[in-house]
């Protein structure tokens, strides 16, 4: 698993910090990147993205390269379109944090939950799941954000987390 954030190089990234922090890709041909990894046996890669209305985002595909943007094209994710999120439901089903046990006894109260955040945004993501053709080796690899219709300066999507995989999982659907 790699963090967005962390990518070696980026072309089109707006970092947005709100009561989280948001990794938005505008415009097509955006791009992550991440230097060196080792390909070998990674059968699909699994992108965890929100597509916002919101937010105006305008959805589109996530193309995998080797050692360049415009490079070996190896998997493509099905179109990942706009999708409104239910905050009511995520915030009634939502995984909470409590307090430990000994704050507990010392202050003889109850301490109120915290929502895992974390959690939330896992929920509300759209799994784009690309299979990939075989690749061996040590690569430069390359998601590339497409949709030709987005103008220059529009969202496709926010990218919460990045997977690599050897064991292909049971196909999900993207919505």
């Amino acid at each position: 698993v790699v963090d967005p954030e962390k990518a070696d190089s980026s072309k089109g990234v707006l970092l947005m910090t709100t009561p989280s922090r948001n990794l938005n890709m505008v415009g097509s041909g955006s791009y992550l990147a991440y230097r060196s990894i080792d390909m070998s046996g990674i059968k699909e890669i699994e992108v965890l993205v929100q597509v916002s209305p919101r937010a105006g985002a305008s959805g589109g595909t996530v193309e995998v390269h080797l050692d360049s943007p415009g490079g070996k094209l190896v998997g493509t994710s099905d179109a990942v379109v706009p999708k409104e999120i239910e905050f009511r439901r995520l915030m009634a089903n939502n995984p909470q944090q409590s307090e430990a046990g000994a704050n507990r006894r010392n202050s003889g109260t109850q301490p109120q939950p915290r929502h895992d955040f974390a959690a939330r945004m896992r929920m509300s993501c759209i799994h784009a799941v690309i299979g990939l053709d075989q690749v061996q080796g040590d690569h430069d690899v390359y998601f590339v954000f497409k949709n030709p219709q987005a103008a220059t300066n529009q969202i496709l999507m926010q990218v919460v987390e990045i997977e690599f995989r050897q064991n292909v999982s049971k196909p999900r659907p993207i919505n």
